[in-house]
């Protein structure tokens, strides 16, 4: 069975490595589910898959209690087959039939002799089903490895590896074109970077400018670069350290965090805003001090003042790289950086460099594009997040807040309302079927000891052999039924019933809790809920589970058994339950405090391995990838110590277990010696072989119920989180609308007096006694300064965050009467961050499954995207939306617009637009916005903007600034106040 065995736990492998990979993806981008609506769409995506898990899991499980009972069953057919062969043979020959010491020695044989052979037929299909395991893992690795392209100079490969002399980027000419290569972004021939002229400055800086190319992590295929060695360990200079924050405009931002510099960030710098963690790139960067510095738009995350400060301070004439002598290389869609480049190149849509040169060349010269966008009063592309919560919310008391609920510190032994809680989970009445199976194969099992005794002692044994040997008989198949009723009842039935509820529990508490809560969580911690504690729901704690009902059982029949053909054992039970009560207690306490910290630490190292793939890239250019593997590893080792000594520990209790049973057969022996005159040798015999095989049921029961105990710290971390992790709808009085299925009707959105706080536990609120009235139909833009609060009001329309005071009114309606998943399922969004989850491109632009084929086509040809899903695929449009989405064939721009299509085919009457052009260049953004005025006229359209241009032509604009509403009004009438903090933010744009 190990090849049947090994094959079917692979594909159970698959199957949950595919529920993993799409849960994964969607706690990473929890924010953008909750902004959008799709909690319960990707929740339902989530359950179905695990539903396919344990159906497929299922086959597996079928083998699982067919291998089960093979193991158990020769001792119940093999002392039937010897007894009645005996028997038989016996009459046959007329030798007087089956004598007691003989019945009762072959008993003691059998079971002697079958133990140790179930044990090595239990591990056969674990090591093929290990095999399996093995051969993924070898499949992995046998895939192409990343190839260096970069290679240093042939001119210093002989010399030091200290390359403090290198100040230029060298490319070699390409010994042919490679055209044929798929996915060439940019191609140079004959190019060096550098300057030997005395007369040249004495720092380089070059601003490469891409149009329309997509970023990405950019393979050389052919040439050496010749690039400093990096360190990814610099020494600390704190004067230096103080000056970059200062030069990055971090250190007010430190400031108002908790701990300053030694605040956690959370996973993928949750607690950080855009802007932050774009400035602490560039920070971290400068700090290293190298004579090389490459830098990917950095600067398109920040707002025009915070921009332009950080540029002058780092990249400007006096700036820090300027006076470190780094040579710069800038790859940027502004334009306001250029007059401070020493040479500029401009490339095309084929990634061809079309021109080249210095500013003053190049801003008369190249065909329009940098005047063009030079000429618009455009800034950097993305704004800086700053006026989410996390940036301007009060400063916590504690880095700790809304944390994760607390583990059990203490690890005690696990209290009845855990076992409660899973047996809940299992279902009572199937519980109460599956003792009843417990029950008979364990009375059975004793029950045939007894009779044996009594066949061998009766007076008629030869005579009615077929009544004695009939009824052993139907004793041996009752007990075989009860085993695999018990077996299969608890592999195939109700664990994966109980699988399927506990996830259901764990992943509806992560649905619907805050934003506010998910944030501080680290990803690696939630993943961990739904990978390892699932791991140990599906396979280990059922293990545990029925090993302990099978042995518990089994020890009280045994017991029972042996005390009633030798009451004198009664006397010593008392020590031998004394003795073992201690030995659980110690043991027990142990194992489950390392198997809870097993469980714990892997946290970090799922964090760590998600946060490494998320930042490859720059893992791989700091040349962090030595340090980050050591990490890697370090994690590793310290998550498996708690394993090691769980190894050892139970080492330690089988050798005592089998010494206590050593120590017990030798008082049995020695008492039946002492009392032979006064004991019958038939129930001597009994005893003797239920004393035998009890200390074996008792080392096993004590092992498998300390499994199982150990197991049930998944329950108790499951029980923990739905319990005491809060809920979006909780304290909330919602109240049910009755003819609402149209709503909005007319989309009039008002703001009376309204107090916003990111959390409901927040004393201060992050904006205070707004009031505001949007008409239907109209397009309100929002501005302000980074922290002002334009994204927080924006979201209080979905209920992001929560109203402490006042009211929101949606076409006459209180938001806060309604739930948060039916106002977001009537409002269409696009946020900052395009989100694509894993799925077809029909799932992806119709997530609710609620327009036709055609609708989806036409609207991603409307957007300009359709053309490119349609090439890659070359097959016809039904199969193009069925085949899965490859987000690497399209851009930032072209996920933007692809989500816009998602928008528009959703059909609200309400467009909340929370920075839609982020990390796009000025013509993409362009196209953007002209796709939301042509095919969104209607519509009550809110957008958040930094770029104050693109809000000219709205009908009205509100300027925040500190949580307040400073002034609004139409924008030409705004700008009619010179004074007015409008014409402010436009003029420092221009």
């Amino acid at each position: 069975m190990g090849n049947a065995v090994s094959t079917r736990q692979k594909e159970w492998l698959r199957a949950t490595e595919k529920r993993i990979n799409f849960t994964t993806s969607i706690l990473g981008s929890i924010r953008n589910v909750k902004f959008l609506g799709l909690a319960e769409i990707m929740r339902s995506k989530i359950e179905a898959l695990r539903i396919e898990e344990l159906e497929v899991s299922k086959k597996f499980r079928r083998i699982q209690s067919i291998r089960v009972c093979m193991i158990n069953s020769p001792i119940i057919i093999g002392q039937l087959a010897t007894l009645a062969a005996y028997a038989i043979v016996a009459l046959l020959q007329d030798s007087g039939g089956l004598a007691v010491n003989q019945a009762i020695t072959s008993l003691s044989l059998i079971s002697l002799m079958i133990t140790p052979l179930s044990y090595l037929l239990l591990a056969i299909p674990d090591t093929f089903a290990s095999t399996g395991c093995l051969h993924r893992i070898q499949d992995f690795l046998k895939n192409q490895n990343r190839l260096e392209k970069r290679q240093l100079p042939e001119s210093l490969s002989t010399q030091s590896t200290s390359f403090s002399n290198i100040s230029g980027i060298e490319l070699s000419p390409l010994s042919q074109h490679p055209h044929s290569e798929k996915g060439v972004v940019l191609s140079l021939q004959n190019v060096r970077f550098g300057w030997k002229s005395p007369y040249v400055p004495e720092t380089n800086g070059i601003t490469l400018t891409l149009k329309d190319a997509p970023s990405g992590n950019l393979v050389i295929l052919v040439g050496p670069v010749g690039c400093v060695g990096q360190d990814s360990s610099p020494t600390y200079d704190p004067d230096w350290y103080r000056t970059v924050l200062s030069a990055c405009a971090l250190d007010l931002d430190l400031k108002k965090m908790p701990a300053s510099d030694e605040t956690l960030v959370g996973s993928k710098g949750s607690k950080l805003s855009g802007g932050q963690r774009q400035r602490i790139a560039i920070a971290r960067a400068v700090y290293a001090r190298k004579r090389i510095a490459c830098f990917d738009d950095v600067l398109s995350g920040l707002d025009n003042s915070t921009a332009r400060t950080v540029f002058n301070n780092v990249f400007g004439s006096a700036g820090l790289l300027r006076q470190l002598g780094s040579t710069v290389f800038l790859a940027t869609h502004s334009t306001y950086c250029l007059p401070q480049a020493d040479l500029i190149m401009v490339l095309g849509d084929n990634g061809q460099v079309i021109k080249r040169g210095s500013y003053a060349q190049l801003r008369d010269d190249i065909d329009g594009f940098i005047h063009v966008n030079d000429t618009q009063p455009t800034q950097a592309d993305e704004p800086e997040e700053g006026d989410k919560p996390t940036d301007v919310s009060p400063t916590p008391t504690s880095d700790n807040s809304n944390a994760c609920p607390s583990e059990d510190g203490s690890r005690q032994t696990t209290e009845l309302a855990v076992y409660k809680y899973y047996f809940s989970a299992l279902g009572w009445s199937r519980i109460a079927a599956w003792l009843l199976f417990l029950i008979t194969e364990a009375g059975m099992s004793g029950f045939r000891y007894v009779w044996v005794s009594l066949w061998s002692s009766s007076s008629d044994r030869t005579s009615r052999l077929g009544y004695w040997l009939g009824l052993y008989g139907a004793f041996s198949v009752v007990q075989a039924l009860a085993l695999v009723l018990a077996v299969f009842w608890t592999w195939v039935i109700i664990v994966p019933f109980a699988s399927k509820n506990l996830h259901t529990t764990v992943l509806r508490t992560c649905m619907g809790a805050p934003l506010s809560f998910l944030s501080n969580l680290e990803t690696g911690v939630l993943v961990t809920r739904f990978s390892q504690d699932m791991r140990l729901v599906d396979m280990i704690l059922p293990r545990g589970f029925i090993s302990t009902g099978f042995q518990f059982f089994g020890a009280i029949a045994q017991g029972a058994t042996a005390i009633a053909s030798l009451p004198h054992l009664a006397a010593a039970l008392p020590l031998l339950f004394g003795v073992l009560y201690l030995i659980q207690r110690f043991y027990l306490e142990t194992s489950r405090q390392l198997r809870l910290l097993e469980i714990e630490l892997k946290s970090p190292l799922y964090t760590h391995f998600i946060e490494s793939l998320a930042g490859v890239t720059t893992i791989r250019a700091f040349a962090w990838t030595h340090a980050t593997t050591n990490r890697m590893l370090s994690l590793l080792d310290t998550a498996h110590r708690p394993y090691y000594l769980l190894l050892c520990i139970q080492r330690w209790l089988s050798l005592v277990l089998n010494l206590i049973v050593a120590g017990i057969t030798v008082l049995l022996v020695g008492a039946s010696v002492a009392l032979r005159s006064h004991l019958d040798p038939g129930l001597l015999g009994i005893a003797l072989v239920m004393m035998m095989d009890l200390g074996l049921v008792l080392s096993a029961l004590i092992q498998n119920w300390t499994l199982f105990e150990t197991s049930l710290g998944a329950i108790s971390r499951i029980k923990d989180f739905a319990e005491e992790t809060p809920l979006e709808e909780s304290n909330m009085a919602i109240q049910t609308h009755d003819g609402l299925s149209e709503w909005p009707m007319s989309p009039v959105l008002e703001f009376v007096d309204a107090g916003i706080a990111w959390d409901i536990g927040d004393k201060k609120p992050l904006l205070n006694g707004i009031n505001l009235r949007i008409a239907a139909g109209q397009k309100f833009g929002l501005c302000g300064r980074t922290g002002s609060g334009k994204s927080t009001l924006a979201l209080s329309l979905l209920r992001l965050n929560e109203l402490v005071s006042g009211q929101i009114l949606i076409d006459g309606q209180d938001i806060s009467l309604m739930t948060r998943s039916s106002i977001r399922q009537r409002i269409s969004c696009l946020s900052q961050e395009p989100f694509i989850f894993p799925g077809t491109v029909r799932e992806n632009a119709d997530p609710l499954g609620k327009v036709s084929n055609t609708q989806i086509v036409d609207a991603l040809q409307s957007v300009g995207v359709w053309s490119i899903l349609a090439a890659s695929h070359s097959s016809t449009d039904e199969e193009v939306l069925a085949s899965r989405l490859d987000e690497s064939i399209l851009s930032q721009g072209q996920k933007q617009l692809f989500c816009l299509a998602r928008a528009l085919l959703k059909r609200s009457k309400i467009l909340i637009l929370d920075e839609p052009t982020s990390s796009l260049d000025p013509e993409t953004d362009a196209k953007v916005q002209n796709v939301i005025r042509e095919l969104f006229n209607g519509c009550t359209i809110i957008m958040v903007a930094h770029r104050i241009h693109t809000l000219l032509d709205f009908d009205q604009v509100a300027v925040l600034n500190s949580g307040q509403i400073a002034e609004v009004g139409h924008p030409r009438d705004l700008l009619n106040n010179p004074t007015g903090e409008f014409s402010k933010l436009l003029n420092l744009e221009s």
